[in-house]
């Protein structure tokens, strides 16, 4: 386990975090006025980046009893330097749901416009496209499976488990990476 820092658009400046083999995991905590977590939650969320597929995930601790097992996926591009990695979103994001119901993709508007409008190039649009696939592949489908049978291949990915387990003193007392 390596301690590293993660630049993201949630905070200006960089957050520190913990490398466990391609998984990056740091907790946020949202300003009061951003949004109210659900009962029993705190506005601290952990966050995980997993960098083989450049895909960030998070159990929003905002969404309903309902969801509490429904996790939100964006697609990411990651840039290192260092000890610091860099994560830009790229737009399209999935809501996974861990109880059966089918997984939902979003904002391929977004990612067409941005394209587009050339806020996305379309080297990283194309690497983009090929790593979501990967990612799908990887994490989500079952081969041989059908949509109505619970349970994805690998989601929440079993490389999180560790990260996951571990309290928010081992992010918080990271000192800067760099």
């Amino acid at each position: 386990m390596e301690r590293v820092e993660v630049e993201w658009r949630q905070s200006p400046n960089p957050i520190p975090a913990l490398r466990d083999g391609i998984v990056i995991a740091w907790d946020f905590e949202h300003p009061e006025h951003h949004v109210v977590p659900n009962e029993g939650r705190t506005l601290r969320e952990r966050n995980y980046l997993l960098i083989d597929v450049g895909v960030k995930i998070v159990n929003p601790c905002w969404w309903g009893e309902s969801e509490r097992g429904t996790w939100y996926v964006d697609l990411v591009k990651v840039e290192q330097i260092r000890s610091l990695y860099k994560v830009r979103d790229l737009y399209l994001d999935l809501i996974v749901p861990t109880d059966g119901r089918p997984y939902r993709m979003l904002d391929l508007d977004e990612f067409g416009d941005a394209i587009e409008s050339g806020a996305i190039d379309l080297a990283t649009a194309v690497d983009g496209l090929r790593r979501w696939h990967i990612f799908l592949d990887k994490y989500i489908h079952m081969p041989g499976k059908i949509d109505t049978q619970v349970g994805w291949s690998n989601f929440p990915p079993n490389k999180i488990v560790h990260l996951a387990g571990l309290p928010a003193s081992a992010f918080n007392g990271a000192e800067r990476a760099r």
